[in-house]
């Protein structure tokens, strides 16, 4: 499934880089911690929005970027009331998977749906979209919930602002026709953990968890641009350097923006049309039995 690791990787990678240092809040800035957190919360608690994004990977002197947009309904941080419909651009993945478009639905978490060019050279299926649904798969699919929750849920970056440190005000700049204020600041997620309200705090958890399994334990404290207007996030933008991993040499290069509009706003997600799905699950016995059987890495 390197093909869902690599979605899973760019729309969250960035975001969760846990800190190897332990930020506090410098003398001066604590109002200015306020007004980050106070957007998050806000942006959380609105429940929902449209975004677009952006995400660079450099490797070896190579650049894969992706980008795309969504809605998003991120509900109260229980990964099974999350509902999204992406659709994106991403990099070929190595021999036999192509780059192409990708239509991603989440209709209620941890179920997702997928329409991608690539899926043809990867599953046997004759409709437009799979259905991947870790409840009727085998174990070795058992990972695939994480992307029906925090790896595809963009609320839980909202918390990593929990755990900003050193912000400073950039000053004031227009996004999408929208007057806004730029900040720019350190992240901590560990400090983020401790702080973020209850109800993000498992999602961080795991997003945490998961990056540090990505990256091999590794990943030096987080920059982030964050962009304010009318009290809620508008813009976040990351990006950071660390040793490449599986004993890859060099390092790798990651960066990502998220630009959110119509916070609060309501939408209508649905899954599609029953006749238009193959649910993964059915093929278990030609995919799912073969994973159960690998040996760990």
């Amino acid at each position: 499934m390197i093909l869902v690791a690599c979605l899973s990787l760019a729309l969250t990678a960035c975001a969760n880089a846990p800190s190897t240092g332990s930020g506090t809040t410098g003398e001066g800035d604590t109002d200015l911690v306020a007004v980050l957190r106070d957007a998050s919360e806000r942006t959380f608690e609105a429940g929902s929005a449209r975004m677009t994004f952006d995400f660079d990977l450099s490797a070896a002197g190579r650049t894969q970027s992706m980008n795309g947009a969504a809605e998003i309904v991120f509900g109260d941080g229980d990964p099974a009331s999350l509902e999204a419909h992406m659709s994106f651009e991403y990099p070929g993945m190595g021999s036999g998977v192509p780059g192409g478009k990708m239509e991603m639905i989440v209709a209620r978490g941890p179920v997702i749906y997928l329409n991608a060019d690539a899926l043809a050279a990867m599953f046997p299926v004759e409709t437009p979209w799979i259905k991947l649904d870790p409840s009727t798969m085998g174990g070795g699919w058992s990972d695939m919930s994480s992307l029906g929750g925090g790896q595809t849920d963009p609320s839980s970056t909202f918390g990593f602002l929990y755990g900003a440190f050193d912000v400073e005000e950039i000053g004031e700049e227009t996004i999408d026709g929208e007057p806004a204020t730029h900040y720019r600041a350190t992240i901590d997620l560990e400090a983020a953990l401790d702080q973020v309200p209850t109800a993000q705090r498992g999602t961080l958890r795991k997003a945490i968890r998961s990056l540090r399994e990505q990256a091999g334990g590794t990943v030096p404290e987080l920059p982030v641009d964050v962009w304010v207007a009318a009290g809620l996030l508008k813009r976040m933008s990351y990006g950071f350097t660390m040793d490449a991993p599986n004993g890859m040499d060099g390092t790798v290069t990651m960066a990502a923006t998220m630009t959110l509009s119509d916070v609060g706003a309501s939408f209508k997600i649905d899954p599609p049309p029953a006749d238009q799905v193959t649910d993964l699950g059915d093929l278990a016995g030609m995919w799912g039995d073969a994973l159960d059987e690998a040996p760990a890495s």
